[in-house]
């Protein structure tokens, strides 16, 4: 959205200095209207349209539905990126390119994660396959709304090109160059970004959760998981409990902490040392198989992404507490790629 409002002052500022050069600067100098008569161009009009048809369908969580539809096309490489790429072209060639692909990103990500592939080999092909996509129809890109609008001011009687006017040859080539990304193009990428670990590994959980044990001489024996969390404030985050049958079940705030309880935290480690050091916690020993059978009907944990005008940008996790309470726990943070 930010480059598209970009590119509109820079050709309303061409068009100024067009007219300058043209010795024509009188004329909107004696008539000032004349000065922002370019954001009532049909090009400018027709750019700010698609870029509310963006976010309405971002809002709308059209793409989500459909990309959970082609998640059984992804068992292939070749499969993987040639659907993925075919649904960021389409929406492509009906929204602002940008905002196709930022809604494909997620789903991107998830997928690959489910299938146990490195992100980096989607991503490339979908950047090629959403300026494939812009090609398909006069909305696509601002170029061809250009083109399309300028031909009825240079030809007389000559009408504006139609939606679908590009579709005979953007549609051509745009699908022979998703076919030739999803079958060889993704091959030439470079071999190190194609074997990086992704998904899950992207954050290694084991690193953050860990599980304790309260043994028979703790003083934390009598409390309540209430006042337990409260002492423990932001230095360590309670997730759940492990049961007699070895599953994970939520926190009940007002349970009493008996000797033997074993309990799953967030804790980075030097305050998860303060916190066993001050209250006599102990590590329990099967946190690496507790993890990998992490996911329960009680409890789970899930990858998201905080999109763009989102309650949670620019906050911090207090902020998710108070508003998710206890039945949400944040375990890590990447950005960029970076945990």
């Amino acid at each position: 959205d930010v480059v598209a409002v970009i590119s509109l002052v820079l050709l309303v500022t061409a068009d100024l200095l067009l007219e300058f050069a043209l010795g024509r600067a009188s004329t909107l100098v004696k008539d000032p209207g004349n000065l922002l008569s370019g954001f009532g161009h049909p090009a400018v009009l027709t750019v700010g349209a698609v870029l509310v048809i963006s976010r309405a369908l971002r809002n709308a969580g059209v793409v989500d539905i459909i990309a959970r539809s082609i998640l059984p096309l992804t068992k292939s490489e070749s499969g993987h990126i040639f659907s993925l790429s075919t649904v960021v072209m389409v929406c492509s060639a009906f929204m602002n390119n940008v905002g196709g692909l930022a809604l494909m990103l997620p789903v991107a990500l998830r997928t690959a994660a489910e299938r146990a592939r490195p992100p980096g080999m989607l991503l490339m092909p979908l950047a090629f396959a959403s300026i494939l996509g812009g090609m398909m129809t006069m909305i696509g890109t601002p170029p061809n709304i250009i083109i399309a609008t300028m031909r009825a001011d240079l030809i007389p009687n000559a009408q504006p090109y139609g939606l679908f006017e590009f579709s005979p040859v953007g549609a051509v080539v745009a699908l022979a160059g998703v076919a030739f990304v999803a079958l060889i193009g993704w091959r030439l990428i470079p071999k190190a970004s194609r074997t990086k670990l992704g998904g899950q590994a992207l954050f290694r959980i084991n690193e953050y959760v860990t599980e304790l044990r309260i043994p028979e001489e703790c003083g934390l024996i009598g409390q309540t998981v209430e006042e337990f969390a409260k002492e423990l404030g932001d230095k360590l985050e309670l997730i759940g409990f492990v049961n007699k049958d070895d599953k994970v079940v939520t926190v009940d705030p007002d349970g009493v902490l008996q000797a033997g309880n074993r309990f799953l935290a967030k804790a980075d480690p030097v305050d998860l040392q303060e916190v066993l050091d001050l209250h006599g916690l102990r590590l329990a020993k099967e946190i690496r198989k507790r993890i990998d059978n992490f996911d329960s009907d009680d409890l789970g944990y899930l990858e998201a992404i905080v999109s763009a005008g989102s309650l949670l940008e620019s906050r911090g996790r207090s902020y998710l507490r108070r508003r998710m309470g206890r039945g949400v726990v944040l375990l890590a943070i990447a950005r960029q790629g970076e945990p």
